[in-house]
């Protein structure tokens, strides 16, 4: 996330944008990052702070 924010502060006045819009356009892709970072982090999150199911049945049939 730090390197997207970093990069978007230097790729955003080349894009074309006008001078008065460039921190408008800054803070709201910033906002974008945050979003996917928070995103990507909490399926992690979420298998560290759980436990696994371990299914329905407890035990494997299987057929002879």
């Amino acid at each position: 996330m730090y390197h997207a924010c970093i990069g978007w502060k230097k790729v955003t006045p080349v894009l074309g944008i006008p001078r008065g819009h460039i921190w408008r356009v800054e803070l709201i892709g910033y906002g974008i990052m945050i979003v996917m970072g928070l995103v990507y982090i909490s399926f992690p999150l979420y298998v560290m702070s759980t436990q696994p199911f371990g299914g329905d049945r407890a035990v494997v049939e299987t057929n002879p």
